[in-house]
């Protein structure tokens, strides 16, 4: 029943994210997260995040912005790595938190401030590949940092989907690579991936057919609402964990 319930989640991360651009990570991992711990979460999302960029970048390879790839991506690889060291040293309870202030801090600006944009410098572009690829390996979720900054750069919605997707993988193969290397992906939690990755591919080509017909910024908005309910949730709930 739990895989049940983070299956239908997933489908409808994968189908919202490429909607949206991202979310895909931002949105499974509290979810899963009420099933298991927040660390073994986001190991296991990461899987799932793999596999849905890996699905835009088959279907919108063409598109891809090599130049952005190299200015955002390289650093997001490096700094990837340097999180999910980390992340194998910090206790449960504080990546939950900052998590939850991740999710609360971000849904309540994207509410406030829809349409922020940061110029576009090849430094800024590195200095945000950087940040993303922290948050990646150490919080599990960076896209929404990456499509703030990627949208500076006036990109068509297909060259945008495709870049994102495609530095989204060599951080997703940096950050996974760091986990197992450290051992935190758990052998029990094994039999999710495969069906996690089937979801995600179904889930990016359902959201492809339905990119014309449903209002982005409708969907958009009804998800950061439910992030930041579930962020305030988490927030309060490992708070008296961590401090008992």
């Amino acid at each position: 029943m739990d895989l049940v319930f983070v299956l239908i989640i997933a489908f409808a991360a994968a189908m919202i994210s490429t909607i949206t651009g991202f979310g895909s990570a931002t949105i499974l991992t509290p979810f899963v997260a009420m099933i298991i711990d927040i660390k073994a979460a986001i190991v296991l999302v990461a899987f799932f995040h793999f596999a849905n960029n890996l699905s835009k970048f088959t279907l919108m390879r063409k598109s891809i912005n090599f130049r952005l790839v190299i200015v955002y991506g390289v650093p997001s690889v490096i700094s990837a790595l340097v999180g999910a060291w980390i992340f194998g040293s910090v206790d449960v309870g504080l990546i939950a938190i900052l998590f939850s202030i991740f999710l609360v801090t971000f849904s309540i600006y994207s509410l406030l401030r829809p349409n922020i944009q940061i110029p576009e410098k090849d430094s800024i572009l590195a200095i945000g590949g950087l940040v993303s690829g922290l948050t990646s390996g150490l919080i599990g979720v960076g896209g929404a940092i990456r499509s703030m900054f990627l949208i500076s750069t006036f990109l068509k919605k297909e060259a945008y989907v495709a870049t994102a997707a495609a530095i989204a993988i060599m951080v997703d193969m940096s950050r996974i690579s760091m986990y197992l290397y450290r051992g935190a992906f758990h052998v029990s939690h094994a039999m999710w991936v495969i069906p996690l990755i089937i979801t995600a591919f179904l889930g990016v080509f359902t959201g492809r057919r339905l990119l014309h017909r449903l209002n982005e910024e409708t969907v958009r908005k009804a998800v950061l609402i439910a992030l930041l309910i579930v962020g305030v949730l988490m927030f309060f709930n490992n708070i008296k964990i961590f401090e008992s």
